[in-house]
């Protein structure tokens, strides 16, 4: 039997043929070479030449996904073939330096098996921070505070250090803490998905932990407007993860802030504010019981799980 790599990384690309090439010669590129790496496309216009692109690469599997499966559905589709002792995830946008893995390896070594290790993503052809983690909150008001967004590089923190966020397509899981988890959910298709993630990890036990010397540059993203589909998750998931996390408490104000307050705003701002909405709102309530399901049995799988962390030796 053929022993397990070191690492599986999970690329996925979605319509960015333009980015795809740098990103892959940047993993070809790592010094850790016990490693096998996955290209999951979703199904775009550009896939064939994503298909042409990634067959440039000898080293690396493409798996193409028949149809758009979103983040959270490409991500879990590689999550569910890496055969790694660590998964790595990342996307089609990233550029990692050359000792990036090794760096975020060596961490997730010395910190243990329920840690999980992010870097640095700088924006590409700069020294300036993109994002070096964060920290997220669920109270009344939803906060999402980027560490270092804009500053230079040397304003980060030195040593490895503890946060509650860390982008989902830079990430580097042990494989059995993120099977633990799950992976994404899937019903979040795009946006949050990573919030959620994160919160449900350090439910589960798991430190999220910058190593600052694990260094990507993000490529800039495209500009325009935000398509519709991309208004309805970002509300759906907001709503979505209060259901699931926040503390009880809080959710009275969250539906008087984010729903019956937020909508006479997206009336007065025409159909493209309000149907997106609309449609978000009417989700949330049908789904609403399986996401308080959800919430019950994921707490007591969180302390199952932190009872089965602390007896082994």
């Amino acid at each position: 039997m053929t022993a397990s790599p070191q690492v599986s990384i999970v690329v996925l690309s979605y319509d960015r043929p333009a980015y795809l090439r740098q990103a892959l010669a940047s993993l070809t590129a790592q010094q850790v070479t016990d490693r096998e790496i996955m290209l999951v496309d979703n199904r775009s216009p550009s896939s064939p030449e994503i298909a042409r692109i990634a067959a440039q690469f000898p080293e690396v599997r493409l798996l193409a996904l028949p149809d758009n499966l979103g983040f959270t559905g490409g991500m879990n589709a590689g999550i569910a073939l890496a055969t790694g002792r660590h998964v790595l995830l990342t996307e089609d946008d990233l550029v990692l330096d050359p000792g990036c893995l090794e760096a975020m390896l060596r961490a997730s070594a010395s910190l243990g098996p329920r840690t999980a290790v992010t870097g640095v993503l700088l924006k590409h052809g700069s020294a300036l921070v993109h994002c070096a983690g964060g920290e997220v909150r669920l109270g009344p008001p939803f906060r999402l505070e980027i560490i270092g967004a804009g500053e230079d590089v040397r304003a980060v923190a030195k040593g490895p250090y503890e946060v509650s966020y860390a982008p989902g397509s830079f990430l580097l899981f042990p494989r059995d803490a993120l099977r633990e988890l799950g992976g994404f959910r899937p019903d979040y298709f795009m946006y949050l998905d990573d919030v959620e993630l994160c919160v449900r990890a350090r439910r589960h036990g798991l430190a999220l932990v910058v190593v600052p010397q694990a260094r990507a540059a993000h490529l800039p993203p495209a500009t325009g407007r935000a398509p519709a589909q991309l208004e309805f998750h970002k509300v759906k998931n907001l709503l979505a993860t209060y259901l699931l996390h926040a503390p009880t408490r809080v959710l009275p104000e969250v539906a008087a802030r984010y729903v019956l307050l937020e909508a006479p705003r997206r009336l007065f701002g025409g159909p493209q504010r309000f149907l997106p909405f609309l449609r978000a709102c009417a989700w949330t309530a049908l789904h609403a019981p399986t996401l308080l399901r959800d919430r019950r049995r994921g707490r007591a799988a969180a302390r199952a799980a932190i009872a089965s962390a602390r007896t082994v030796p």
